[in-house]
């Protein structure tokens, strides 16, 4: 007898957005699982991952460490150390570095484990590895702060990438520098951009197959089999005769050959006598227009909500006719104010390196460096002088070497040389120099 072949429920069900999105959101969402979906986000959407690349490429800028302005010569010689040491890292760059850091922006987190070395008499950073927060086995606190992490093989079950001499360990938290975005009692491990991109994104996915099914149904239509009662009931069920059935699974077959698979077609009872109809036929129910699947709208506006939860929305910039100069000023001091939070962010966790630097070298934190990020973007050399300009009208500044050193540096200038005299003797004829005169 032929084999019944059931459909599951959860591919031919139509899912309800308004309930079964918040539904999966709740289990994609728990700790459990975040970080997967989270990977999973950034990877499968265009959209998010465009956006995230480009805040990640804006906020990855270069820092240096300031020593305090009361530092001792040996303080400064330690923070002169730290310096060298984050540009000489074991197995990053500075930059690869601070775009590790970055990875916060899409898991909520980022982890490294600190390490330390000592040379010529001062102890300064050695290396900052990162830990991929998805293999982390088990995170302990003690009264919020982390204590230790259980950290599992990295590429476990990879086929083309592997970990050497690596087994599962337990990192404590005075050795980690765990970078957190936004975190609060009930988010320990932060909160990710994505987490609020996630109704949006699992709208758009399944609207998106709901509309590539419609394109499917619009080129080739839904076929429609009518055969016998008696043929379908042997197919269907295990009593009947056993050649109607295996007719009737060699007819289905061949009509998802010949179309788009199992769900592309309708099979419906046709009892009609020999004398003059066919027992058999197969044809179409009628063509899906267009316009009757088209969600190009909808998707539209699920970008948008995703971009504006990822608080890019400046990607919008100048894509719009009612756009205005207001309005792009705006915009651009939003980032700016998104770009300082998340260096401050930033610049709280490598404090705490410093921090155990300086202990290891017996000095208090009186004298502590501060943390400076490399613009963004270059200050407007117009906005500049017209301000200097100001000030030095108003008597409140004196022009000097420093400020013209620094107007120098906006304005793209090479850098003055005091010690060399310019030549201020004129080259014009003495004849010619007579005749300006006269005119003046």
């Amino acid at each position: 007898m032929a084999n019944f072949r059931t459909l599951s429920t959860e591919q031919t069900r139509v899912a309800d957005l308004t309930n079964e999105v918040i539904e999966l959101s709740r289990k994609e969402l728990s700790l459990d699982n975040a970080f997967k979906t989270f990977f999973e986000m950034e990877q499968s959407e265009p959209v998010l991952n465009a956006a995230l690349m480009y805040l990640k490429s804006l906020l990855n800028r270069d820092f240096e460490l300031v020593p305090h302005k009361d530092s001792t010569n040996f303080e400064k010689k330690v923070v002169q150390e730290i310096n060298d040491s984050f540009d000489n890292l074991e197995s990053y760059t500075k930059r690869e570095f601070v775009g590790n850091i970055l990875s916060f922006l899409s898991y909520g987190c980022a982890l490294f484990e600190c390490t330390y070395k000592r040379e010529g008499g001062v102890t300064s950073v050695k290396n900052l590895t990162p830990i991929r927060v998805q293999d982390v086995a088990k995170w302990s606190f003690d009264q919020g702060k982390l204590a230790k992490v259980k950290v599992n093989n990295p590429y476990d079950g990879s086929d083309i990438i592997e970990s050497f001499n690596f087994e599962p360990v337990e990192v404590r938290g005075d050795k980690l520098a765990f970078f957190r975005l936004f975190p609060s009692t009930d988010r320990p491990l932060g909160c990710s951009l994505l987490q609020s991109a996630y109704v949006p994104y699992k709208s758009k996915s399944v609207i998106s197959q709901y509309q590539l099914i419609g394109i499917a149904k619009s080129f080739g239509n839904t076929l429609l089999l009518k055969a016998p009662s008696q043929y379908l009931n042997s197919y269907l069920t295990n009593d009947g005769d056993a050649d109607q059935a295996q007719y009737m699974q060699y007819l289905l077959e061949s009509m998802e050959l010949l179309h788009s698979g199992a769900r592309s077609y309708a099979a419906m009872p046709s009892d009609v006598n020999h004398g003059g109809q066919s027992e058999f036929d197969i044809s179409t129910i009628s063509k899906i227009q267009a316009n009757d699947y088209t969600a190009d709208s909808t998707i539209e506006r699920l970008n948008s909500e995703m971009l504006m939860s990822l608080m890019a929305n400046i990607l919008e910039l100048g894509n719009g006719s009612s756009g205005s100069y207001s309005l792009a000023e705006e915009k651009s001091n939003i980032v700016a104010l998104f770009v300082k939070t998340i260096q401050a962010t930033i610049s709280d966790q490598l404090l705490k390196v410093i921090k155990k630097c300086f202990e290891l070298n017996s000095l208090d934190y009186k004298h502590l460096p501060k943390i400076k990020f490399e613009n963004v973007e270059d200050p407007d050399f117009e906005t500049v002088s017209k301000y200097f300009n100001r000030l030095a009208m108003a008597g409140l500044i004196t022009p000097d070497q420093n400020i013209e050193s620094y107007l120098r540096e906006v304005g793209n200038a090479p850098m003055a040389d005091y010690s060399k005299t310019l030549n201020t003797e004129s080259s014009a004829d003495p004849v010619e120099r007579a005749d300006e005169e006269k005119q003046l």
